[in-house]
């Protein structure tokens, strides 16, 4: 995590600290020198870049099966993610949703961008 990097819920917010947990309905918000990944307990990394406001709106993760969902709302900014063990086993339950579309992810990684007129461009899918 390196600068302005708040979690925010509804009209609360706090700065984050390193190693604090994102919960569901929380969104991570940086400033324009702000940035911070958090990883997920199946092994999912995501890096959120400066000016971006993103939420984790599910996420449930059975260690046991390794079944689970992952959905992260994109609301503004860059996000990059690394999937993990849900997208291993049901990659279909994987969801990226941005202001004007969703992104189902099929391969490993990917690199988007929502910008302030809410257009989202995917910048790079790695199978």
């Amino acid at each position: 995590m390196v600068g302005d990097v708040r979690i925010e819920q509804g009209q609360a917010q706090q700065a984050a600290q390193p190693g604090a947990a994102l919960g569901v309905a929380q969104r991570l918000v940086t400033g324009a020198n702000g940035s911070a990944a958090f990883v997920t307990r199946d092994g999912t990394v995501v890096s959120v870049g400066p000016n971006s406001n993103v939420a984790l709106s599910r996420f449930e993760f059975d260690a046991t099966t390794q079944n689970g969902n992952f959905a992260l709302d994109m609301l503004r900014g860059s996000v990059r993610v690394v999937t993990g063990l849900i997208a291993k086993l049901n990659p279909e339950r994987i969801r990226i949703q941005t202001p004007t579309m969703t992104v189902g992810v099929r391969g490993t990684v990917i690199e988007g961008f929502v910008d302030v007129d809410l257009d989202f461009e995917r910048r790079h899918v790695d199978d």
